[in-house]
Order: structure tokens, then C-alpha cells, then sequence
């Protein structure tokens, strides 16, 4: 049956209309400081259509974020492509031709619904068979450097860019979608023929790397050394999102600004400053005392130190953020699965919860997080337990085993998790060296499967379903960076990819996980879930699964015009 999909108001329209109501405050009461001292204040007369900011529209609001660092990247299928700030940032700067619809939480919050969709480059989209998609495209959309976005775009982007970086776009294309050709009908119509069904189709489209460029001014960056414009993209962005990158100093500040000739509803924020501050203590400082209007990655027991301000607030969403050690099958002892038992065995759960991360973690009982389809935690076995550890190290003859753990210098959460799993590991005999890393050179070696042991929280992510992680376990994959070998995994994950029936899927997906519970390629730790630190002036934290901070979402909480720093 034709599914066909129109196009209704954006919900943050809708929900930043619902304000016009709210009584106004007098506007800024403060100012920027001298030296590069930053706060989320009003910036009267910044952009022509900085007005009405009483009503949630665009009200020419500076936001400073203290973050652990400045972009790693423009370029998404580089080296550093899992940066978090990268994608928190770099991705306000592109549309897609869709994007999910959000529910709302009573604290505030937005949850992306994984299986709703709605408009944004694409005014509607149709299926007219189960392998065949069309979409219509908004006519008149122009990027910053004001070329049209046609089908053309969408073209380079799936039939030249995509398959000549040979990199997580390709996966997506060939393997989550299943994208055989992309080809334009006219202008303003672009046809999507897939290679058999594919269940996952629109959730890439929501994905960083379904967001075409504008393919005119990257290709004035294209050389016979570099042809896709790599070394440009990693400093710049060629996107028809709402903001544009107006400044970028790596290890310092980052900024982007509102456009003022964006096609859909501009954004509440007209600029945002993200202020590298690796010490979380020191970003903690700069919120509490009103320099930031947001910190990212505190440290947890300081999140309550947020919430006991008047003028601060965390908003949380349980998210996709899963905390896992990874163990490299062709490393010795962890090619045998009664050691990484033994470690599943040994790690402390309960009191990494309640001791790292102050109670907002929650248990993950399963290679999947909650929130994503064919969730099951009906096949975990592995509650602390020593004595079992011990047996299966005693039985897999791996006493005097040593293990070099690397972790991101970035997150200290990791570093005392590392800590925990090295004094539990000690109590099997196992000799733990903790491997702390600069970001750049860990997310590069993670990506790219140069670490024996390390942890990670970003893979369960993008498109959330059990299968989507799935076909990211299989051999060959830009994500399988353990080396695990399945061939009953391998053939789950090839089946349920082209599955249209939900109930045959789940029941897929439960087995699968009942598989890799066993096999244990990656150990959950826990659901470390996202936590944002920032002004009470800001609401409409969205979680969507790429687990992202997405400041062109937040909107006034009380339509105020005020001074939005904290005490």
C-alpha cells in the first residue's frame, strides 16, 4: 500500500508558539566579559530578525558551552568522525531530508520517537513500493553560500561522495538502507530504489551522514590530491542547516551563528559558543558562578551541585549512551569467551552506579540500551560474582593475565570506572595498565580498531534498532572494531535487515542478543544516559540517537528576555 507522508508543523514551532502568551522581562541586565569570559545573555538588534523573544522565536541569544574540547571536525567520515562535540555542533549546520518527531517528558525534555518522522529538506516523502522511495524537496532552500539545494544534491551525495570515502556513509548506504541507486526526477524530486526491503530506510535518513552537502561550494574545495574536499571540510561546512560556523580556533572557541535566511523556523539561539575547558572541575566553576550558560561531561557527583542552584538545572534522558568494555578477539586471553565471562563476572555494577556516577547511570543488562527496538535483558547472567570469575579464569588457564586499558582523557567517569575494573581484575589474577588517552587519539583509535581493551560509551547509536548494532557486529564492518566472528550473528543480521514484519524481527533480535550475551563482544557496564547541565532560562533538552548536545532544539523556559546566567 502507498504510504505517503505530508507536511505538518515542525514541533518546535509549535511548541515555541505556545509561549507567545508569557509575560515579558526586561531585556539584557549584564553583559559579555572582557578576555573571553562568556554568558548566555541577550544580544539586542544582532541579526534583522532578532525580535520578539518573548515568545520563544528568534530573540538574538548568545549561549556559551564549557566543553571538554572544540570540534575535533567538520568532516564526519574522517579519522575523529566519533567526536561528540564534532556532531553536537557540526551537525546544526546541516539538514536532512528528515528528521524523527520528539515526544515530550515532564521535566522538560524531548525524546526522539524511533519509527516517526517528519519534514525538514523534504516537504514529503512516499512509498510507492516496498523498494522504491520518492521524495518531493522544499524548493527555494539556499545554503550560506547562497546555491540552491536541488536533487543534484542528493545525488553526489549517495552516488559520488558517499561510495568514494569508503566509510561509515557506505555502510549506511549499502548495508542499513540498502540504497542501489539515487536519481533525480526533475529539479525538485529525487527517487531512492533499494536492494530489497529495508526496514531501516528512514532512520539513515536522519543520520549525520544522510545530510547532503551544498555539492556547488564543495566542489570548489576539491583537488586531484583531495577529491571530496576532506581538508576543507575538516575546518568548514557546506550544509543547509539553520546556523553557519563564524569562528573556529581548535583547542579554544568555537561558534556558530543563526542564519537569517534559513528556509524552515529559526532556531531561538542566534549564536553559540562552545569554550574548550578540559577540567571539569573548571567548567563546573565557570557554571556555578554565571561566566557559561552551559557545561557539558561534568562529573556526576557535581551534577548535584547544579540541580542545588536556583538558576541551573540537569535535564536527562536515558538515551543510548551504554558504557561498554570492548575486548579485542585477536588479542590474547580474549579470544577465549570464558575470560571475557570472567570479566562480565568481576566488574562492580552496583557500585560503579552508585559511587561514579552518583545514582543518574542505570544497570544495562544487555549489548543493547532500553530505548531501542527488541530491547531484552532476559539473557544476562553476569551480577557480580568473584567466585564465578575466578573459576572461569582458573578454567580457561589465564591466571597472570595482563590487560592495557585505554579510555578517553576527556571523560572522567571513565578513568574511575577504569580504576574499578583494575581493582577487580587484580582479585583474578589479572595485571590491569590504565591507558588514558588524548581525545583525538583515542576516538581515532577506537574508530579505526587499534586498542586490545578499552572503553567506550557510543555503540549503541544512530538508528535504533537491535538489528541496526547487528549488522555493525559483523565481520568487515567499519564498526567492528573487536573482530568478532558469528556466523550465526552474520546470518541474523543479514536476515532482519530486509525483515518488513515486526514480530518475526524482535524475535530475531531477542535471539541475537541471547548470542552475543554469551559471546560477550563488548560488556556492558551500564546506561550512562545524557545529562545536561544548563541555565533555567533554556528547556527542550532532545534526545535523538546520535546522543548529541543539539543547541538549535533548546528553547526559553519562561519566555524571558532576561540575563540568563547562573548565581
Amino acid at each position: 500500500m502507498e504510504q505517503e507522508f505530508l507536511q505538518s508543523k515542525r514541533t518546535r514551532e509549535i511548541a515555541a508558539d505556545a509561549l507567545s502568551g508569557a509575560s515579558r522581562r526586561s531585556v539584557l541586565q549584564g553583559g559579555l566579559l572582557a578576555g573571553g569570559g562568556l554568558l548566555l545573555a541577550a544580544c539586542a538588534g544582532t541579526s534583522p530578525s532578532s525580535t520578539n523573544s518573548a515568545t520563544g522565536k528568534p530573540g538574538g541569544k548568545t549561549l556559551v558551552v564549557a566543553a571538554p574540547n572544540t570540534p575535533l571536525t567538520g568532516d564526519l567520515e574522517g579519522p575523529t568522525l566519533g567526536d561528540v562535540e564534532s556532531q553536537s555542533t557540526i551537525l546544526c549546520c546541516y539538514d536532512g531530508l528528515i528528521e524523527f518527531k520528539f515526544k515530550s517528558s515532564p521535566d522538560g525534555h524531548r525524546e526522539a520517537i524511533a519509527t516517526e518522522f517528519e519534514p525538514r529538506l523534504a516537504k514529503s516523502w512516499t512509498q510507492t513500493s516496498p523498494t522504491t522511495w520518492q521524495f518531493e524537496l522544499v524548493q527555494g532552500v539556499k545554503s550560506p553560500y547562497g546555491n540552491e539545494f536541488t536533487s543534484a544534491d542528493i545525488e553526489y551525495l549517495w552516488n559520488v561522495y558517499t561510495p568514494g570515502r569508503k566509510n561509515i556513509g557506505a555502510f549506511f548506504k549499502t548495508k542499513i538502507a540498502k540504497i542501489a541507486s539515487v536519481k533525480a526526477k526533475g529539479k525538485y524530486t529525487v527517487v531512492f530504489e533499494t536492494d530489497g526491503p529495508a526496514p531501516m530506510f528512514l532512520q539513515v535518513m536522519t543520520t549525520a551522514w544522510s545530510r547532503p552537502f551544498d555539492t556547488t561550494e564543495l566542489k570548489k574545495h576539491q583537488t586531484a590530491a583531495d577529491p571530496y574536499g576532506a581538508k576543507w571540510l575538516n575546518r568548514n561546512a557546506a550544509g543547509y542547516g539553520p546556523y553557519r560556523i563564524t569562528a573556529w580556533n581548535p583547542g579554544s572557541t568555537f561558534t556558530i551563528q543563526r542564519r537569517t535566511d534559513y528556509y524552515g523556523t529559526a532556531p531561538y539561539l542566534d549564536t553559540v559558543t562552545w569554550q574548550q575547558v578540559p577540567d571539569p572541575s573548571n567548567r563546573l566553576y565557570l557554571l556555578l558562578n554565571g561566566t557559561v550558560g552551559a557545561a557539558r561531561a561534568l562529573q556526576y557527583e557535581d551534577l548535584r551541585k547544579v540541580t542545588a542552584s536556583k538558576k541551573l538545572q540537569v535535564q536527562s534522558a536515558p538515551g543510548n549512551f551504554g558504557l561498554y568494555l570492548l575486548l579485542d578477539y585477536k588479542v590474547r586471553p580474549w579470544n577465549d569467551v570464558r575470560m571475557r565471562q570472567a570479566v562480565a563476572y568481576a566488574i562492580p555494577y552496583a557500585q560503579i552506579i552508585s559511587k561514579v556516577y552518583s545514582g543518574y547511570a542505570t544497570p544495562l543488562k544487555s549489548i543493547e540500551v532500553p530505548a531501542y527496538e527488541g530491547y531484552s535483558d532476559e539473557f544476562w547472567t553476569y551480577d557480580t560474582d568473584l567466585a564465578k570469575a575466578k573459576a572461569l579464569v582458573a578454567e580457561a588457564g589465564a591466571h597472570g593475565a595482563t590487560m592495557k586499558l585505554s579510555y578517553t582523557a576527556t571523560n572522567p567517569q571513565h578513568e574511575q570506572v577504569a580504576i574499578a575494573v583494575q581493582t577487580s581484575l587484580a582479585e583474578l589474577g589479572i595485571t590491569v595498565t590504565l591507558d588514558k588517552m588524548p581525545p583525538a587519539a583515542f576516538t581515532a583509535a577506537a574508530v579505526q580498531g587499534g586498542l586490545s581493551a578499552f572503553l567506550h560509551n557510543t555503540y549503541a547509536w544512530v538508528v535504533p534498532t537491535t538489528t541496526y548494532d547487528l549488522l555493525l557486529s559483523k565481520m568487515n564492518t567499519p564498526n567492528d572494531v573487536v573482530h568478532y566472528d558469528s556466523s550465526a550473528i552474520q546470518q541474523l543480521a543479514t536476515q532482519l535487515s530486509g525483515e518488513l514484519d515486526t514480530a518475526t524481527r524482535l524475535a530475531g533480535e531477542a535471539e541475537a542478543q541471547k548470542i552475543m550475551d554469551h559471546d560477550l563482544p563488548w560488556i556492558p557496564i551500564c546506561n550512562e544516559g545524557q545529562h545536561e547541565a544548563f541555565s533555567t532560562e533554556l528547556t527542550n533538552l532532545s534526545w535523538v540517537p546520535h546522543g548529541v548536545f543539539l543547541t538549535e532544539y533548546l528553547l526559553p523556559a519562561h519566555g524571558s528576555g532576561t540575563y540568563l546566567g547562573a548565581e
